[in-house]
């Protein structure tokens, strides 16, 4: 094999990839591969992320266990302290040897019950680092805590080195927002080490405009050019380029670089090459022997079919002129994944696509089912009225185990203002279907999309409540208008107020370099607190029934003296208590399948330290020790018994005692 000449980077911190491959990589390989260029291929998101919840990173975390709950005890806001959420999922993970890999050692992936995103997250906040593009094209970049957090694991873990000094170009793929800043710290170290050209390119390139692009270059010297849209073609010219010599990147189809300190190069929207003229994926198999469920992804279109939704902005990663949908046909699909299987001896695919239309699904269906291929296989979709049940049941059939949707809402009147395809009655059909056909789904949900009242967000809550039965996964994500948006274009025309341009909001796109800070009067920020709050707790029912099983415990607040015995549960939750530090201080509870903290008044203290001490209790037991340390009446210690007991099972500290 001969010696690689380019290095293709998928730097962090994108938490729903962990434990996957994501294919950006694979594909610009095969095609430089093809022409000529062999290459080689990094996942520094998955090396991060596996270092932070490592027993390394568990182990220091633990040993400053005392120096910090010194330091916060009788303090107030312990609920946003960072550092405290970092130590409660560290405690977590030191009792969870199951946690994040199989038997086998092997990783698995973001969406499994057993790899929870909310530890993942807690371990590695020191390494998120999104500031806005203001922050990131200034001094002041570089002294940020997650700067110099970022670049400690460089130093440490030893990722960056010995390089083969076969390598001249290193490409980073930034496809997701929150990688930006991780890749300007990685291309500055790779050109102090290495006498290397650095190119960015991916999504979150493609979405900046040239004015954000050219400051970017401006401020960040060791970033050699950049590629917007479809990235094969410049980035192949690109290394042609450089391994002669060249040093005017700008010159290169395709390319944007610094001239005379000013953007130069292509404009326009380059010829792209279609889906049926690029060679398959080339995955490089140590990164795919490190994954419990190793997948591989085939493209089955670029583009999104209906491309209407006013909140999106990959729909605008393929303009008009170049083809706002492209997609590749059935056949070949077929014969990428027989491909697949025989190279790598992978049986699970996932379709890359905005959204898979009905009849594509239905077609491929077929195909598998008639080529005797034996696969498992997911995709994105859209609620769309033509996956009727008969389309499902064939592509349940032919390997298809979920589906990925996003719902966003329910409710009518805003499904319509943003542009989404569905209405209340499509999604309730489709959710259905799905069901009957034994398709499980993973459900994106917007509570607060543009205009939205809290009447109607807890409307489309029930909704949702009401029709759990075959969704294994919810994702929860509160709105953010995004620049490059049709909503962010015009967002007046949705019912927002642009704020001042100094505003720090930020939501959960986590793209500030993209963001446009606004205001929707339909809500109050209170009002959006709540409403996501009962969201993410729905979401965390749906996972731990994942985990246990079953449903989690549902209790009858007018009868729940009545109830079975109950134990102390804290499998979902790790709780911290103050007493011995500071007796002002009450308990603190982390719930990590909701990602919040909870932090309790000090009168907490004794009930927690009597639900820990007993193998299990009934409720009256319960009420009595709250008559006991009250000293209210019957009917006075039974309500707050009641309140008490409903506080901990809407925790998830509470299961029933079998």
């Amino acid at each position: 094999m001969a010696s690689p000449e380019v290095l293709l980077i998928f730097p962090p911190v994108v938490y729903s990839n962990f434990g996957r491959y994501y294919p950006s990589t694979a594909v610009l390989a095969a095609f430089l591969d093809a022409n000529g260029v062999p290459t080689a291929q990094l996942d520094l998101n998955q090396a991060l992320l596996e270092w932070s919840v490592g027993p390394t990173s568990i182990r220091g975390v633990l040993t400053h266990e005392e120096q910090l709950l010194s330091s916060v005890a009788g303090k107030k806001n312990l609920t946003l302290n960072p550092l405290l959420r970092q130590l409660c999922a560290a405690r977590v993970l030191a009792e969870k040897s199951d946690c994040f890999r199989d038997p086998y050692g092997k990783v698995y992936p973001a969406e499994h019950p057993k790899a929870p995103l909310e530890l993942l997250g807690a371990m590695s906040y020191s390494y998120f680092l999104d500031p806005p593009l203001a922050t990131v094209i200034s001094s002041a970049f570089w002294e940020l805590p997650q700067t110099r957090a970022f670049q400690e694991f460089l130093d440490e873990s030893g990722v960056l080195d010995g390089l083969p000094y076969t390598i001249h170009t290193v490409g980073i793929s930034v496809p997701m927002g929150p990688q930006l800043g991780c890749a300007l710290v990685l291309a500055k170290m790779l050109r102090k080490r290495y006498a290397v050209r650095v190119v960015l390119g991916g999504s979150t390139i493609t979405l900046l405009n040239r004015e954000d692009i050219a400051s970017l270059m401006r401020a960040h010297e060791a970033i050699d050019a950049v590629v917007r849209y479809q990235g094969e073609l410049p980035l192949l010219h690109l290394a042609n380029y450089f391994s002669l010599g060249g040093d005017e990147p700008w010159r290169v189809p395709g390319v944007l670089s610094i001239s005379k300190g000013q953007l130069a190069g292509t404009s326009g929207v380059p010829n792209l090459p279609k889906l049926t003229e690029l060679p398959f994926g080339l995955y490089e198999k140590n990164l795919l022997d490190r994954l419990a469920t190793p997948e591989i992804s085939v493209r089955q279109a670029e583009g999104c079919y209906w491309g209407q939704c006013a909140y999106c902005d990959y729909v605008e990663l393929y303009p008009a002129t170049a083809g706002r949908y492209r997609p590749q046909a059935v056949d070949r699909l077929i014969q990428e994944v027989s491909w697949d299987i025989n190279r790598y001896g992978v049986t699970r695919f996932c379709l890359i696509t905005e959204a898979l239309p009905p009849k594509v699904g239905r077609e491929m269906g077929k195909a598998i089912i008639e080529s005797g291929l034996e696969i498992q296989w997911h995709s994105f979709a859209m609620v769309d009225p033509k996956f009727d049940i008969e389309t499902l049941e064939i592509m349940a059939a032919s390997g298809c185990r979920s589906l990925c949707i996003g719902i966003e809402t329910v409710i009518d009147r805003v499904l319509g203002l943003v542009r989404k395809r569905a209405t209340r009655d499509m999604t309730l059909r489709f959710l259905e279907n799905c069901r009957k056909a034994g398709i499980k789904l993973q459900v994106n949900l917007i509570p607060n999309l543009p205009t939205t009242t809290r009447q109607e967000a807890l409307e489309a809550f029930e909704v949702i409540e009401n029709n759990l039965d075959g969704i294994v996964g919810i994702s929860i994500f509160p709105f953010e208008a995004t620049k490059s948006s049709a909503i962010g274009r015009s967002p007046e025309r949705f019912g927002l107020r642009v704020l001042d341009c100094n505003s720090d909001m930020s939501g959960q796109a986590q793209f500030c370099a993209n963001h446009l800070a606004v205001e929707d009067p339909a809500m109050s920020e209170e009002d959006v607190e709540y409403v996501v709050d009962r969201y993410r707790r729905l979401a965390a029912r749906v996972s731990q029934k994942e985990l246990d099983g079953s449903q989690a415990t549902i209790w009858d607040a007018d009868n729940w003296l009545e109830g079975p015995s109950f134990r102390f549960d804290e499998r979902y939750a790790k709780l911290v208590i103050f007493e011995s530090r500071n007796e002002s201080a009450g308990p603190l509870l982390f719930n990590w399948l909701t990602g919040r903290m909870y932090h309790f008044a000090p009168t907490w203290g004794p009930i927690f330290s009597w639900l820990r001490a007993r193998d299990r209790f009934h409720p009256r037991e319960l009420k009595s020790l709250l008559k006991l340390l009250t000293g209210l009446g019957d009917l006075e210690s039974e309500a707050v018994g009641r309140y008490v007991f409903g506080t901990l099972l809407e925790h998830s500290t509470l299961a029933r005692d079998t």
